[in-house]
């Protein structure tokens, strides 16, 4: 079957057979030079025709099965079943170890893992090792993973702008956990969360409101709207002391939010109200609030953020304001869908659900 398209195959001696092949017999089901219902000749006879092993040939079409772009029967021989890769395998790359991300990445991917395996996607963790300083290059292990064949997209999490400076660069369908600007981005929105909060404050009585400064890397977007939110809804916000220590913005959230409210109240003007992000802050403002004695909620009204499923200790009158994790990893992966399809993407922003307390 020398005249067959596949048995036409051109193998270059410095790339592994098995890829060349793969690559190939895609191309020309997708261009359609190799009709849906057709046939392929027999995995001897290719492997004959190209130059190369039976088990080359047969580990070049184990993924194309996978994407669902042929048929292999056992006696009767390979067909080709369709023109569409089915999305069968996604890593997720995370930025950092995914134990110092706290309850809440925990979740989202125990959630991303949970919808992708309903869909029989395979899923493969890859958690980015290296220190700060090297991580404005790929990951190896994931270049490495998407160029085997073994992922076919990739949903980021846990990003620095190092990070997102490559991954969309990696010549296959992302999607990213990242308030940034930017088409493959998916993320609760800053501006949503904000507004929600301020109005229930305001709602509450409270006219002087302040944002309790956390971790750079998780509340610069909502510093950035706080205040102009705060304005156009005739609140006076107040700016909380600066932190410039480094080494304590890095330190446990909860620790970080101790220390911040401390600051704050030793302000000579204290707010009537206040927001506190993210979630892993509060149990810290909760012990500096229940040492200085301060009435909450006649003294300090207080919206917090939650996670909605993950567990949170506040033993104190709040409201909240609660980020969906099953619906972000929802979005993530429709956007992976989207660019599999062929589609464009836009940058998306998830809205807050207020929760309000019982007092």
């Amino acid at each position: 079957m020398k005249d067959h398209p596949a048995s036409k195959i051109k193998i270059d001696a410095n790339e592994p057979t098995y890829r060349q092949v793969t690559e190939q017999v895609r191309g020309l089901i997708l261009s359609g030079d190799l009709p849906v219902g057709s046939r392929l000749p027999a995995v001897r006879d290719l492997a004959n025709d190209i130059g190369t092993s039976v088990f080359s040939i047969q580990e070049a079409l184990a993924p194309l099965a996978r994407e669902g772009l042929i048929e292999r029967i056992p006696w009767r021989g390979t067909f080709v079943l369709g023109n569409k890769i089915r999305l069968t395998s996604v890593g997720l790359y995370f930025g950092t170890l995914l134990s110092t991300g706290g309850a809440f990445f925990q979740a989202l991917c125990t959630q991303l893992y949970q919808q992708l395996e309903s869909r029989g996607i395979e899923v493969h963790l890859i958690m980015d090792n290296r220190h700060r300083s090297e991580q404005s290059k790929p990951f190896p292990k994931l270049v490495r993973a998407i160029q085997n064949n073994e992922i076919q997209a990739v949903i980021g999490a846990m990003l620095s702008s190092d990070h997102i400076s490559w991954l969309p660069q990696l010549g296959v369908p992302t999607s990213m956990m990242t308030p940034k600007d930017h088409t493959q981005a998916v993320h609760f929105d800053f501006d949503d969360l904000c507004r929600q909060a301020l109005q229930q404050l305001k709602k509450r009585g409270a006219h002087t409101v302040a944002n309790l400064p956390g971790p750079l890397e998780s509340t610069s977007s909502v510093n950035e709207s706080f205040d102009k939110i705060a304005r156009s809804l005739d609140l006076e916000p107040i700016t909380p002391a600066s932190i410039e220590d480094e080494q304590y913005l890095q330190g446990p959230r909860d620790e970080i939010g101790y220390h911040a409210f401390h600051r704050l109240w030793k302000q000579p003007r204290k707010p009537e109200g206040i927001l506190i992000f993210p979630d892993n802050m509060v149990p810290g403002v909760c012990m500096a609030i229940k040492e200085l004695q301060i009435d909450v909620p006649e003294e300090l009204k207080i919206v917090i953020h939650r996670n909605k499923g993950v567990g949170l200790l506040c033993p104190i009158p709040v409201d909240s304001v609660v980020f969906n994790g099953e619906e972000l990893a929802r979005e993530l992966i429709a956007k992976l869908d989207q660019q599999h399809a062929g589609e464009s993407v836009t940058n998306v922003r998830i809205p807050m659900i207020l929760r309000t307390g019982d007092y």
